[in-house]
């Protein structure tokens, strides 16, 4: 490297001065127009010296103002009323840096970009069915090359992303899952390259402990722990290290070393902590605050374009192919989550609030089926056989991990399975069963139950293995729904009594990460006013905490739901279990619990909903007495106590609803029921309205 460094200084290719005249000779040295100006000048028959000094200054500092870079410029312009320099030293660098970086990548590229987009142009003239591809290309070139400023909106947007991302993502569960990425989708992408070879290069990489470094040597000589990184690796090759660098440029990672420039240019010097402070700093970052998820997102991909560049390499291509490759394989395995590769709306204000996690939905959505259609009709250059693997290889390792459950769309099969179960029956006025209400809830907890729950697999039964998947059920631990694939777009909601209550659950359950998040510290903050402390630490705590809480808890009292009901005693958690509910994983048995609990609950609500909906009809019917809607309407009645007869309306019941309901009516005065607890105390503030009406019905009717 100082050799390199020696040879750019040596060639000229870079320059560097103690002060601006010196920096100004350089540039005058580029330019025809101030190198004539300077030759004028100094031909001069000025008297003062410093005169000539003050006029060539003057028209630097002119020629400076017409240049189109600013960020370049201002850094050797006067300062108006300022000392004209800051004495940050560490930040100063830092800043001119990022400037000149980005300054510097646009003078590059900005002309290749434009050509290109100028060619595009020329090709679609006579094909305008291609013109809207090229009217995006355009307008990402000059959101490239002239970003927009970030306003208020963004700014409390990015705010809002930060804390859904702390509040949800920032418990150890959430990095310990990405490595599982490799297995899910890295080795059926690697599988081009043969299975054999695909899984020693993954068995190889494992060794992360002992293959990449954790500590680093500083400047001043001392050491520094640091997240492993293929950075510090030990053992790589020459042409390894070369396409590490080339990765860190090339945007595979999130962490890069443009990440810890920009990061000194936004800290002062004087807010960078001592060793022991930021060491502490640093606990709570990845043990709370979602540093951890971090660092191993960026592990796992640096892992994954380890292992196709050393995987196309062994196939025979050279450097430079097998960094594009590796970089290929990497976005298409785990996605390329940069600014750039995002919908417009996802970049605006509104759209990074509304889909902050909706980039792996949309990833793995556009993977799979992108796979499955080149099962039918494979595309650039590639075959059937390596999509298949690709598809089916996914489709296996999600098994694993979580069962059938988790696989891509099992609800919607399910869906599609129940509805032709209830067309070929029938019947609409048979009574129905859990099967006919919810075929996926019926399959899961009586059919696989019944029909395989019997046969067990070293201690295991094989219902569990089938629906839930081997890691839950030989380790006890909930993995299957944090690496599930299926109902990635939506989820299961509560039962709803009517159509508004629908509309403004499923606006809340769209309205992003972020408004949850806010409402669960809504409600924390009820709790805390009600006195209930300890839900308070559960709904507004951030997810690195919110797992310790709900640990402990399991190990002091069990398992409750919200009312305080017992669901599992406490003595039924083993050390293992609670240790991995500490790091975020749900116990598999308080999990499957819950999900029984929550679907029994749930069509349990429906079936009296509709109940209630046909007391109203009747009751609506009989206040406006009419006569066919209440015949109607006990024609509904009758259908539904053929089909839920354990839930059968009597006579008696319709009876005492409409008397009920007349009562209430009864009792209402102009439009408020006085009650004998209400009466003393607010009759007297009614009379004058209720006064008013009346003196005004009079007045109308005489």
């Amino acid at each position: 490297r100082q050799a390199a460094r020696k040879e750019l200084f040596e060639d000229k290719t870079w320059g560097y001065g103690n002060s601006i005249a010196e920096l100004r000779e350089q540039t005058t040295q580029s330019s025809e127009l101030l190198k004539g100006m300077f030759a004028a000048i100094d031909a001069s028959s000025l008297s003062d010296p410093e005169a000539k000094e003050k006029m060539k200054d003057d028209i630097y500092q002119l020629y400076l103002q017409t240049m189109p870079e600013q960020s370049f410029r201002k850094q050797f312009i006067h300062r108006k009323g300022l000392a004209g320099f800051s004495t940050d030293l560490l930040r100063d660098v830092a800043d001119s840096t990022t400037k000149m970086a980005v300054q510097l990548a646009r003078i590059k590229y900005a002309p290749l970009l434009r050509n290109s987009l100028q060619q595009a142009q020329s090709s679609v003239e006579d094909r305008p069915e291609f013109a809207p591809y090229v009217a995006e290309m355009r307008q990402r070139v000059h959101d490239a090359l002239n970003p927009a400023q970030q306003g208020a909106a963004h700014k409390i947007a990015d705010f809002a992303n930060q804390f859904a991302f702390v509040f949800y993502l920032g418990g150890a569960s959430s990095a310990l899952l990405q490595p599982l990425s490799l297995i899910q989708t890295g080795l059926p992408v690697l599988s081009r390259y043969g299975a054999i070879n695909a899984n020693r290069e993954f068995v190889r990489a494992m060794a992360v402990w002992k293959t990449l470094g954790m500590y680093k040597t500083d400047v001043d000589g001392t050491s520094s722990w640091v997240a492993p990184s293929l950075e510090y690796a030990k053992d790589l090759s020459v042409d390894e290290r070369r396409a590490v660098r080339e990765m860190l440029s090339r945007d595979v990672t999130t962490s890069t070393y443009a990440n810890a420039v920009f990061d000194y240019k936004n800290t002062p010097s004087t807010e960078i902590s001592g060793p022991v402070t930021q060491f502490g700093k640093d606990v709570v970052n990845v043990a709370v605050l979602g540093g951890l998820m971090h660092s191993t997102e960026r592990l796992t991909r640096e892992m994954m374009y380890l292992m196709s560049y050393r995987l196309n390499r062994q196939a025979g291509k050279d450097h430079a192919d097998a960094v594009d490759q590796a970089v290929f394989d990497v976005n298409e395995a785990m996605g390329n989550y940069g600014e750039y590769n995002r919908p417009a709306f996802m970049k605006s204000a509104p759209g990074k609030v509304l889909t902050q996690f909706m980039m792996y939905p949309v990833h793995v959505t556009l993977y799979l089926l992108r796979n499955f259609k080149e099962i039918i009709k494979p595309m650039d250059g590639r075959t059937r056989w390596e999509a298949t693997k690709k598809f089916f290889g996914t489709l296996g390792a999600t098994y694993v991990l979580g069962g059938v459950v988790a696989l891509p769309m099992f609800s919607t099969v399910m869906g599609f399975i129940g509805a032709a179960w209830q067309a070929l029956e029938g019947d609409d006025d048979r009574p129905k069963d859990v099967r006919g209400m919810d075929y996926e809830y019926w399959w899961r907890t009586k059919w696989l139950e019944e029909n395989l729950g019997q046969t067990r697999i070293g201690g295991v039964k094989m219902s569990d293995l089938v629906e839930r998947g081997p890691i839950n059920a030989l380790t006890g631990v909930d993995v299957s729904s944090r690496t599930s694939l299926n109902n990635l777009w939506f989820r299961d909601t509560k039962e709803t009594a009517d159509i508004r209550e629908a509309a403004m659950a499923m606006a809340l359950e769209y309205a992003g990460p972020a408004a949850n998040g806010i409402l669960s510290v809504a409600e924390g903050f009820s709790a805390g006013m009600s006195g209930d402390y300890q839900k308070m630490l559960q709904k507004m705590s951030p997810a690195g905490f919110r797992n310790f809480v709900n640990s402990y808890i399991l190990y002091t009292e069990g398992a409750k739901n919200n009312k305080g009901e017992e669901l599992i005693a406490r003595d039924t958690f083993t050390t293992g279990v609670l240790l991995f509910q500490a790091i975020g994983f749900r116990p598999d048995l308080l999990a499957n619990t819950q999900y029984v609990n929550f679907k029994m609950i749930g069509l349990d609500r429906k079936i009296k909903i509709e109940k209630n909906k046909i007391l109203d009809k009747l009751d609506r019917a009989y206040r406006k007495n009419d006569a066919d809607d209440y015949v109607k309407y006990i024609a509904e009645e009758a259908k539904f106590n053929k089909q839920y007869p354990n839930y059968k309306i009597e006579v008696a019941d319709r009876i005492r609803s409409l008397q009920e309901k007349a009562e209430r009516r009864g009792k209402s005065w102009r439009g408020v029921t006085i009650t004998k607890e209400n009466a003393a105390l607010f009759a007297d503030v009614l009379r004058p309205s209720r006064e008013a009406i009346t003196e005004k019905e009079q007045a109308a009717r005489k």
